[in-house]
């Protein structure tokens, strides 16, 4: 055998072994996180009259894989900024030291204790934030739920979520009806989250009015008022015409007694 395809042949074989030895720490890099999931989400939004209105976030993510895991912190990112923020980590109050906000991003270190196989880590985070809903007499407000990243976990799928709005007035007008699942009375809704970034959309008012799911209340209520307002100065306009035409001027009726008088036979 020549002795060049002898040494290729033996560098090839040695390749394969090594690879095949260092192929299992790879797999440590690559770790499947299917197994770790967020087992549910419920996120309220509290919206209060004098701007003072609360964010809150329950949620607990569960590990059903067969090794512990080791999560070291995480990052929420929030739509709002964060503001008087309490987080409260299975049951106890989070060290501040390890925690740190900055304007609309939250982020925890404290989380180097292993999570066992079948254990959940449940996180209760609330905190307030100054609104600035659109409108006058019908209010409205836009919200998107905030998102967990984890280190070392990324896409992390959400089993079942939920997001409620309060508000101070009656709804008049919420979207993706598809997704509400229960209104409870008529000043809160409630949806089943999909998890995809989903634009919440709440309007509320106190005027007496409707709820619904097709157009905004304010729309309603201004196309007819304007509506309205037409028919009011259509009839109006229609009286004036009609007095107009029932009325008659002194001078016509004057000269039209003088006329019949003139034509009046004489005996």
């Amino acid at each position: 055998m020549n002795k060049s395809i002898l040494y290729l042949f033996i560098a090839t074989f040695l390749t394969g072994i090594l690879l095949t030895t260092i192929s299992p720490i790879y797999g440590l890099d690559t770790d499947d996180s299917s197994d770790i999931y967020f087992e549910q989400q419920n996120y309220l939004i509290n919206l209060n009259k004098n701007n003072d209105s609360t964010i809150s976030l329950f949620t607990t993510l569960k590990n059903n894989g067969k090794d512990a895991r080791i999560f070291g912190y995480f990052t929420y990112y929030s739509n709002l900024p964060l503001k008087d923020v309490v987080l409260i980590i299975n049951g106890e109050q989070a060290d501040a030291k390890k925690l740190r906000v900055e304007n609309s991003i939250l982020t925890y270190e404290g989380l180097w204790e292993p999570l066992p196989s079948g254990q959940t880590l449940n996180i209760f985070l609330t905190h307030s934030v100054d609104f600035n809903p659109k409108g006058i007499l019908f209010k409205e407000i836009e919200i998107i739920p905030g998102k967990f990243y984890f280190k070392d976990f990324s896409n992390i799928s959400i089993k079942f979520a939920t997001i409620a709005i309060q508000t101070p007035n009656k709804i008049t007008y919420s979207n993706y009806p598809k997704f509400e699942i229960n209104s409870a009375d008529e000043y809160s809704v409630i949806w089943q989250d999909d998890g995809s970034n989903r634009q919440y959309i709440v309007e509320y008012s106190a005027i007496p009015f409707f709820k619904n799911h097709i157009v905004q209340g304010y729309f309603i209520f201004w196309v007819f008022l304007f509506l309205v307002a037409v028919g009011v100065f259509y009839m109006y306009e229609k009286k004036v015409r009609q007095k107009d035409f029932v009325g008659v001027d002194p001078f016509i009726e004057k000269s039209a007694a003088k006329k019949k008088k003139k034509n009046k036979p004489s005996k």
